[in-house]
């Protein structure tokens, strides 16, 4: 959009960012090119529990709670699946 005239604060009301975000991507662009342009994926919240724990976790969620001795209800639920966890 910079190169077709377009100015940084007709840029930002078309791409709703701020000014700074705009000249930074330009700024960027005119050093790197397109690779600048790429998005900078950080994929998330790092992991809180280990793909051990996760996958224990998820081989519970699988079985019914009769597996497990529990009568008091057929289905597992967020809630009673936790308190199993934690137990």
């Amino acid at each position: 959009m910079s190169a077709q005239g377009q100015t940084v604060g007709g840029i930002t009301v078309l791409m709703q960012v701020g000014e700074d975000y705009v000249r930074d991507v330009i700024h960027a662009f005119h050093e790197r090119g397109f690779d600048a342009l790429d998005p900078k994926w950080s994929g998330g919240c790092p992991k809180t529990i280990s793909d051990r724990v996760r996958e224990h976790i998820c081989l519970i969620a699988r079985t019914s709670p009769a597996d497990w001795r529990i009568t008091a209800f057929s289905t597992w639920n967020p809630s009673k699946l936790a308190g199993r966890l934690v137990k």
